[in-house]
């Protein structure tokens, strides 16, 4: 699945290597900014809600992560709370199973 409007963040990396440094940096901290949700801890304890968002982390396998948040709302609808997982698992992420 395509969606129209993305971040091509493999493509900032080759033109502006240091974008994305700048572009995460929390300028209040000095630190990066951080995940701020859950919706991505499935994939790992580098994405759960207080960890940093690292340039590695969005970009190479996981460049599709990053979605404007009218995409990501409706996958993440309560409607139909399988509608991100399954986004996730076309895309070729794993999940972990959740009790």
């Amino acid at each position: 699945m395509r969606i129209g409007i993305d971040i091509l963040e493999y493509e900032l990396i080759e033109k502006y290597p240091h974008v994305l440094d700048t572009l995460l940096l929390d300028h209040t901290t000095q630190q990066n900014i951080f995940w701020a949700t859950e919706n991505y801890e499935h994939i790992g304890e580098k994405y759960s809600f207080h960890s940093q968002i690292l340039p590695d982390l969005i970009s190479g396998d996981y460049g599709s992560i990053i979605m404007p948040r009218v995409h990501k709302d409706k996958l993440c609808s309560k409607q139909d709370p399988g509608k991100w997982q399954k986004f996730l698992l076309l895309h070729g992420y794993v999940m972990l199973k959740t009790i």
